[in-house]
């Protein structure tokens, strides 16, 4: 028979002088549940959402300083925690704000349609939305977890304890340039995906005007609404493999921007494959 081996006690000073580091860890893992897409999902429960981050801070733990010391002096210590939680809540951010601008997309969109009778209050943004902007977050989200973004996101996070350690100031200016250029790159995306259902929905205006000139005893006012919703949906229906790609392309350059400040080099651009139909880009 093989022999069970024997558990090791455990030093109670070694245990105790773990906890300053794992609770610093946990603060800085926690800003990532804050912000980050599905991590800071509100359908997620809060009890899950805290077992994921006392997990993976402990397994982060692990490979950072076993020990640190905390700042004596409350000013210090509450800039030292307010440092880790924006370390943690910049890694969620550069995926957030093109999760955002892909909403506010679809909000546009659903208003063109007509569709402002149909919006149900939102539990992901505490707001009113509607049909197609939780149609296109369903499925730019569904892309973040084809191309491993979820995988990039937990990469960046360890590696940032790496290039800024624990209870040090970040370099919060490259921080900020990284993020107002993924707030321009999701304003692109907005416009991108908008852009030719609300030129369709032009065209089909300036069209109904004409007819409503040629021949003033047809009701353009309820024709028109019908026939606006349903060329805008066969538009965007027709041109979801070109939506794909644009959000697929979008995330993984800021996932690119975002890890790089962490120094992050293993993310490469690989064909993706959804269905047998390549439509996108992918993170490895």
């Amino acid at each position: 028979m093989t022999p069970v081996p024997s558990i090791q006690p455990i030093d109670l000073d070694q245990a105790l002088a773990f906890v300053p580091a794992f609770a610093a860890v946990l603060i800085r893992v926690g800003g990532l549940f804050v912000t980050a897409p599905l991590f800071a999902a509100s359908q997620v429960p809060k009890r899950v959402k805290a077992l994921m981050a006392v997990a993976i801070s402990w397994c982060i733990c692990l490979t950072v300083a076993p020990s640190i010391v905390w700042p004596a002096s409350l000013g210090s210590l509450v800039v030292a925690i307010a440092g880790e939680l924006a370390i943690g809540i910049a890694v969620g951010m550069c995926c957030n704000i093109l999760f955002a601008g892909v909403q506010w997309a679809g909000e546009v969109i659903g208003q063109q349609f007509g569709f402002n009778l149909g919006e149900v209050f939102d539990p992901k943004f505490s707001a009113a939305g509607n049909v197609i902007g939780d149609v296109l977050y369903m499925l730019m989200l569904v892309i973040f977890l084809c191309v491993g973004g979820h995988r990039a996101l937990l990469m960046g996070l360890n590696e940032s304890f790496r290039i800024v350690p624990l209870l040090t100031s970040p370099d919060l200016g490259g921080v900020l340039e990284t993020l107002v250029g993924i707030l321009m790159a999701s304003t692109i995306l907005a416009v991108r995906l908008s852009g030719p259902v609300l030129t369709t929905l032009l065209i089909v205006d300036v069209g109904l005007g004409f007819i409503g000139k040629t021949m003033p005893q047809m009701n353009v006012m309820s024709a028109g609404m019908s026939m606006r919703s349903l060329i805008g949906l066969c538009v965007l229906a027709g041109g979801l493999v070109i939506t794909g790609d644009a959000m697929a392309q979008s995330l993984v350059g800021a996932l690119q921007s975002g890890l790089g400040l962490w120094h992050v080099r293993s993310i490469a651009m690989v064909p993706l494959k959804l269905g047998g139909v390549a439509f996108a880009w992918g993170v490895v």
